[in-house]
Formats: C-alpha cells, sequence, structure tokens
C-alpha cells in the first residue's frame, strides 16, 4: 500500500467541486478518489464560515449521486470530516439537510438562491441610492460655489442652500 501526501491547503476546493458537479450532471459515476476529494472538499477552504458554506455546497453536490448506498456514506464521512470546525448549530443544519428528500432539498437551494438574489438587489439599490446623494451633494456644492463667485453674501448662500455661515466659508476657501 502506498501513502500519498497531500496538503488540502494546496488543493482547490472551488474546483473540486466544480469537477464533480459537472460529471454528476454529466451521469458520469464518481471514482474512489472523486469520492474522497469530496468528503475532505470542506476542509480545503480557509475560514469556519468559508468551510461551513463549502460543506454546504458538498451536501448539495453529493445529493446528485444517484446510488443511495454511496450518496449516504459520503454524508456520514463528512459528517465526521467537519465535525471539528463546525457549531452544534450548523452540525444541526446540516443532519437536516441530510435528512431532507431532494425535493425539500431543491426547494431549500431555490429559497437560499432567492434570497441572496434579495440582498444583492438589496446592496445595489443601497449603492445606487448613496451615488445619487453624493451626485446631489456635489451639485449643491457646485450651486452654492456659484453663487459665491457671483458675488452672493455667505450668509445668502448659507440661508438659501441649507449650509452654515462655517461650510459656506469653508467651500469659498477650497474655490480659492
Amino acid at each position: 500500500m502506498n501513502l500519498l501526501e497531500v496538503f488540502l491547503s494546496e488543493m482547490d476546493g472551488e474546483s473540486i467541486l466544480n469537477e464533480i458537479n459537472r460529471k454528476l450532471e454529466n451521469g458520469d459515476t464518481l471514482n474512489n478518489d472523486d469520492l474522497l476529494r469530496l468528503m475532505i472538499c470542506p476542509l480545503t477552504f480557509t475560514g469556519r464560515k468559508a468551510k461551513v458554506e463549502a460543506t454546504h455546497r458538498a451536501i448539495l453536490t453529493a445529493d446528485k449521486i444517484t446510488d443511495e448506498q454511496t450518496e449516504r456514506f459520503v454524508f456520514q464521512m463528512m459528517q465526521v470530516v467537519t465535525n471539528k470546525f463546525i457549531s452544534e448549530a450548523d452540525a444541526k443544519k446540516i443532519r437536516e439537510v441530510i435528512g431532507m428528500t431532494k425535493i425539500d432539498r431543491i426547494f431549500e437551494e431555490e429559497k437560499r438562491q432567492a434570497i441572496a438574489k434579495v440582498e444583492e438587489e438589496k446592496e445595489k439599490a443601497l449603492a445606487e441610492k448613496e451615488a445619487e446623494k453624493k451626485k446631489a451633494l456635489a451639485e449643491k456644492e457646485q450651486c452654492a460655489r456659484r453663487m459665491l463667485g457671483l458675488g452672493v453674501p455667505d450668509e445668502t448662500v448659507a440661508l438659501g442652500m441649507g449650509y452654515t455661515i462655517e461650510q459656506v466659508r469653508a467651500l469659498a476657501a477650497v474655490k480659492a
């Protein structure tokens, strides 16, 4: 029996998941090396959060295995492999995922993707709103500078633009 030394930090977990997903989607049978790589894949990620997310993704990948005995074996081994870094709450979630029917898991994955999409859209809307706010502020400052350039008194600019006298003087100093 030959032993091969493998450093998990040198393995690309993302590529492993993609390759195994591709094989399963093409209807290919996973060999023993594929199964082993799938089971240890979460350990190739750094940080607890990334490992937990990778575990969840690996479970969803393993769920595509058509042979139920192999699928069950992979699930059990993944529980053993992830036991050291996973919290009790995360372990409970994983057990729930393993216990779900395939249809339940599909719905759960769709729900997770929908939530991620909503959060992404929310972040995008907030970024757009922030950009609009900065643009409006820049336009307001430009207007105040033009007023100052026309010789409008500081007090009038402050009153008309909603600035304090100090803010108007600061704008005037930047302009100069």
